[in-house]
This record gives C-alpha cells, structure tokens and sequence, in this order.
C-alpha cells in the first residue's frame, strides 16, 4: 500500500497492480506467487488462507521504515486510493485456477459497484481463459490482454476481438513501433512494461503507445516532461 499512496502523490494517473486468490477466496495484491522472497515464508499464495498471509510481514524487506507492512485486500486498496485514480488489475494466472475465475469476475464487478469506480478500471491478464470470465456490464470493466515476445498481429487481433479485449499490453523490450502499428489502426488502446529508464522511454515514444507502466513514476515523468512536454 505505501508504494501506491507514493505514486499518487508523484501525480500517477492509473495504478498498476497484481492481483491473486487466496485459497479462500480472498483478492489480495502482492507481486510474486509465493510469500518466500519478500516475506521469508515458503508457499504458494493460492495454496494459503489469507489469516496465514495477512500475518507474514510483507514490509521488512524493503527496509526497516516498511516494517509491519501487510499484504493488502484488493478491497483495501479500492477503499484507499482515491476514486479519481485509475486502477490496472493484473489477474495472475499463477494464483487463479480456471475453475476460480468467474468468482474472481463477479468479486470484481462487486467491487466497482460497492466503490463506485465503473468506467476507471482494467482487468488484464496473460491468461485469455481468464479474461473470458470477467463481467462485461455497459463498459464498467475495461479488457486488457497482456503479451510478452514475439507475436502475429493478425493472430492477436483475433484473439482480442475473441476475448472483447479493448487495451494491448507488451514488454517494451520486445515491441517496435512496426508491430504496434496495425494494433493502434484497430482502435486499441496500446500499453507497455516495465519503462524505468530514458532509454526505454524514448523507444515507448518512437512506437507510439498510449500509456507506459513504471515502477519509477517521478523519474520517467521528468524525462518525459524534459524531452517531449509536460502535456504527454
């Protein structure tokens, strides 16, 4: 939760996070699948109760000023962040067995209706099958389907259009601006990970894509604002 209230105050417009099940039910958002590298516990997330997760200490590693930090409910995090700000749900694959995601759909849909943020939310995810099971009511819950490597264009759309899929999400690493281009002509909104430097920045600019995901929010805004325009 500390590294989200952070980048609202650096001025970030949307959140990106990742998203699991616990193996009652519960949504909470951590990074990594299992609990052993940043709370000292082994174990895969879907595997534990979420009484057993919520007591690991998730702070700790980052530093003795995040000590006692607990691994937030994706409720939480609804109730938090203010209303204004847009959030990118990944559903982690790793955590969301198939036969859970329409119950991870509906929790979804429950939570912008209970927190009032239709139209400012994003379910993505690596996983079609997944997305497939998200609740699609007047646009509350925009789709975003997440690809990494080497890809058809003409394949992906098809697959977008399958799954009703409105944003493209790539690895800056492995996209070019040649590739994006036929996405973009389709009306797609287009996203890329993880730009943390100016170098990266500038190739997410060559390419043309709509929105960037950081993990160093006030350091890319200065490139962007030094180089391009403060408007970008």
């Amino acid at each position: 939760m500390p590294a989200f209230e952070a980048a609202v105050e650096a001025g970030a417009e949307w959140l990106e996070m990742d998203v699991h099940r616990t193996a009652d039910g519960k949504l909470i958002v951590f990074h990594d699948s299992t609990t052993r590298r940043i709370a000292g516990e082994p174990g895969y997330i879907w595997r534990k109760d979420f009484a057993r997760i919520r007591s690991l200490d998730a702070g700790a590693w980052f530093g003795q000023p995040f000590t006692g930090t607990r691994i937030p409910t994706l409720e939480e995090v609804f109730a938090r962040i203010p209303s204004h700000i847009h959030l990118d749900i990944e559903l982690k694959y790793a955590s969301i067995r198939k036969q859970h995601a329409a119950d991870v759909g509906s929790k979804l849909q429950a939570l912008c209706e209970r927190y009032e943020r239709t139209g400012r939310i994003l379910a993505s995810s690596f996983s079609k099958q997944i997305l497939t099971k998200i609740p699609r009511l007047a646009g509350a819950i925009e789709i975003g389907a997440i690809y990494h490597g080497s890809f058809s264009q003409s394949q992906v759309l098809r697959e977008m259009e399958r799954i009703g899929a409105s944003w493209f999400i790539h690895n800056i690493r492995t996209m070019s601006a040649s590739q994006l281009l036929k996405i973009k002509e389709a009306g797609h909104t287009t996203a890329v990970f993880t730009v943390n430097s100016e170098r990266w920045v500038d190739h997410a600019v060559r390419c043309g894509v709509d929105y960037i995901i950081t993990n160093e929010v006030e350091a890319v805004k200065e490139i962007i604002a030094r180089k391009y325009g403060s408007d970008r």
